[in-house]
């Protein structure tokens, strides 16, 4: 017989609030992969308290700064690895605001309801975004049509809903099953990759900070204000 092969670390997780999100997109997932949650922290202590007790996490600390500062949290020499440089997007980069339009919620000034951008990209492709708060359900579609057909994912962001994607070209039409997995049980395997590996990240900080930018210029070309910022405390 073969020499039995040691699992790997696992990654030492810091959780930063007790929301419910927090337990779908950190608790779910380093249950699934085998990952450790070491430290909770919250604005209120008992709610961090109570979902330490609920999803295994080790011990409470008293603020945010004490999880980030934790020594036991993260997995060496994962703080020092440099991230790889990303790949060029396949549309040419991100994408530049052409419109957008937008309605308020009835009673409630402000308060963006519904919003559609209609955007450009570099490599000349263009594409629409839609979001509505009071549709019906949750459904978050992709739609791409280029010159030899096009591919829909049902529900690209919550494949636990809807996992098809629908392939349509010359040859016929197909679809396929992507698997019902959380979307962020993907998130943290691609971390873990990057921490251990090296593997490239898909986005970065500069793609967040794009995306936000984005968002902005979307809110003042559909007539609303871009919340206001908050100075760092």
């Amino acid at each position: 017989m073969g020499a039995k092969t040691a699992s790997p670390e696992p990654l030492r997780i810091g959780v930063l609030g007790a929301a419910r999100i927090a337990a779908r997109a950190i608790a779910g997932p380093a249950d699934t992969t085998g990952d450790r949650l070491v430290a909770v922290a919250a604005r209120d202590r008992r709610r961090a308290e109570a979902f330490a007790a609920v999803h295994g996490g080790e011990r409470v600390l008293d603020s945010y700064a004490d999880v980030v500062a934790d020594p036991d949290v993260g997995l060496q020499p994962a703080r020092q690895r440099p991230p790889r440089p990303l790949e060029p997007a396949w549309a040419g980069g991100p994408p530049r605001l052409l419109a957008a339009r937008g309605g308020e919620q009835a009673g409630h000034p402000g308060v963006d309801e519904w919003l559609e951008a209609d955007l450009g990209f570099p490599g000349g492709a263009t594409g629409t975004a839609r979001c509505h708060m009071a549709g019906e359900g949750v459904r978050m579609t992709c739609r791409i049509v280029g010159d030899q057909g096009e591919a829909t994912a049902a529900n690209f962001a919550l494949p636990t809903m809807d996992d098809r994607v629908t392939v349509t070209a010359p040859a016929g039409r197909s679809v396929e099953r992507l698997g019902t997995r959380p979307t962020y049980t993907y998130q943290l395997e691609a971390l873990r990759a990057h921490l251990r590996d090296g593997a490239p990240l898909p986005i970065d900080a500069d793609d967040a900070l794009a995306t936000m930018e984005l968002i902005d210029a979307c809110y003042r070309a559909a007539g609303f204000q871009p919340r206001p910022r908050t100075p760092p405390t």
